[in-house]
């Protein structure tokens, strides 16, 4: 899977690339453990969602990011 993934990396347009990189790169996480893949993937995502607001001083989530961290 990972020799394809390489191949795959050079073959693609420069654009894509990197995006297909994380999504092959999800995959193979998912074959070696996909509990504790998901896992990271919800707690990555909720940061992704709730660290702008955190940044903003008047938001009422500037105490998420510090409980989830």
């Amino acid at each position: 899977m990972l020799i394809g993934a390489v191949a795959l990396f050079w073959l693609i347009p420069r654009p894509y690339r990197l995006g297909a990189l994380a999504v092959t790169s999800f995959a193979y996480l998912c074959k070696l453990d996909p509990v504790n893949t998901g896992v990271l993937a919800v707690w990555v995502l909720l940061f992704y969602v709730l660290a702008p607001k955190a940044a903003d001083k008047k938001s009422a989530w500037r105490w998420a990011t510090p409980v989830f961290g």
